[in-house]
């Protein structure tokens, strides 16, 4: 994790790797590392927790009025769902492998919709083969956006070469994010300049990296005036 700011501060609770094995793909090796890498200006890591919390699936919840779109069964790809869905919609994802430039690069339009898949990340991929990161977030949505239960694997971009997030402040939580690049920050998550909290929470980085800073997670707050990203009960491995 690379954090820049003045101000920044990382929450981190980690999770037993036997409990998290059957949700990575591939499995948790017995010996779990994490790194907390470099700050600067003068940054400080406010709380490190250590505990074997369950790294449990986070079920959906629907509100009222809401409106449900599901993929593929009424959509053939994630983005079309996407563009399709208004403010608390949510959209529900099958089990499967999803590929394919309209299931890669999605990008939230600025309403803040829930994208969640129904079995949970250990059957639901998406595979950016290479060409692109999975999600691109930037107008302003905050933390009534969420991502939920899906394995990443194989994006690549310059900031953010599994997520990229910008100006906004969405909830990541229950996925796996796995060997993503990133040519700049942020192999697996770029995470930055957000005027609300945001929050990445039960996910599993494994195998990604970076050319600059933050191989897992680069969060960029500039000199302190944007809101700090609280990450809880993740784990990094490599």
């Amino acid at each position: 994790i690379y954090a820049s700011s003045t101000r920044s501060y990382c929450h981190i609770m980690l999770s037993a790797p036997e409990v998290l094995r059957p949700y990575i793909i591939p499995a948790v090796p017995e010996s779990l590392r994490v790194h907390i890498i470099e700050g600067e200006n003068g940054m400080t890591v406010r709380s490190l927790i250590f505990t074997a919390a369950a790294f449990s699936l986070i079920a959906a919840s629907v509100p009222v009025g809401a409106a449900t779109l599901h993929v593929p069964s009424e959509y053939p790809d994630i983005q079309a769902a996407v563009n399709a869905a208004g403010e608390g919609d949510i959209v529900m994802v099958a089990g499967g492998t999803y590929t394919g430039a309209s299931n890669r690069e999605i990008e939230f339009t600025g309403a803040n919709i829930v994208v969640t898949s129904v079995p949970g990340p250990e059957l639901t991929i998406i595979d950016c083969e290479g060409a692109g990161r999975a999600f691109a977030i930037y107008k302003g949505e905050d933390s009534t956006s969420v991502i939920r239960g899906f394995t990443i694997i194989n994006g690549s971009s310059g900031n953010g070469g599994g997520l990229y997030i910008s100006g906004a402040s969405p909830v990541i939580e229950n996925c796996v994010i796995s060997n993503c690049t990133a040519s700049m920050n942020g192999g697996g998550v770029y995470y930055g300049y957000a005027s609300a909290q945001g929050y990445i929470r039960y996910c599993a980085f494994y195998g990604d990296s970076s050319q600059y800073r933050g191989g897992g997670i680069m969060l960029d707050q500039g000199y302190g005036d944007f809101m700090p990203v609280e990450i809880s009960n993740c784990v990094f491995y490599d």
